[in-house]
């Protein structure tokens, strides 16, 4: 995956996009939006994604199921790293 960072916030979002070539899938364009939110007890994250390409624009089932997978991948992993940081407070 290659992916260049469009707009990064502190504390806010991150908007990224790129290419990626998985296997059995090839995404031309993939536009990535994370923002962050505050909220009692940690932080909400709310993620928005696309993806365009030849592969993708057939069958777009099955991207779909595999962008749900691939955003679940990616908050768990956020969530993971996270939880195994010490909080700091500011």
């Amino acid at each position: 995956i290659t992916s260049t960072v469009r707009a990064l916030r502190s504390h806010d979002c991150v908007l990224w996009r790129g290419p990626a070539v998985g296997e059995g899938l090839r995404i031309d364009e993939g536009v990535h939006l994370w923002t962050f939110t505050k909220v009692r007890g940690g932080v909400r994250v709310h993620t928005e994604e696309t993806w365009t390409g030849s592969q993708v624009e057939a069958d777009v089932p099955t991207a779909t199921a595999a962008l749900g997978w691939g955003l679940e991948a990616w908050l768990r992993d956020l969530k993971a790293a996270a939880e195994d940081r010490p909080t700091t407070r500011s």
